[in-house]
């Protein structure tokens, strides 16, 4: 099992953390405030003290075991997958916009008239 101990500003930026070193596995063992170090450490806002662990096996099942022209590959093809989105996306026929305008023109009609009674 390997445990980390954090001194951090939140909880937030612990868990950030955590999740990048130990993964997603990782669990939270003990969390609490302790005062910052030096003179002037009164002070200062309290930080946070956290211990997390994570099971040696986990830690290496969890992360993935891929090479940059993999990540490249992936990269493209979700490049692909959001510029296919776009383009349905922009196929809107005028008819369509056309009546969007109407309805909002209407629903505004309805609005002034119900103001101005």
């Amino acid at each position: 099992m390997n445990v980390k101990r954090y001194i951090v500003k939140d909880v937030n930026e612990a868990m950030i953390k955590i999740k990048n070193e130990l993964g997603r596995d990782a669990v939270i063992l003990n969390t609490r405030k302790i005062k910052s170090p030096g003179v002037f450490g009164f002070l200062k806002k309290p930080l946070v003290e956290v211990v997390a662990a994570v099971d040696e096996g986990k830690e290496v099942a969890s992360k993935p075991d891929l090479n940059e022209a993999e990540i490249q590959q992936l990269r493209d093809e979700l490049k692909k997958v959001v510029e296919e989105r776009q383009v349905e996306k922009d196929k809107v026929k005028p008819e369509e916009k056309l009546d969007k305008q109407l309805v909002q023109q209407t629903e505004v009609q309805e609005l002034k008239e119900m103001v101005m009674e």
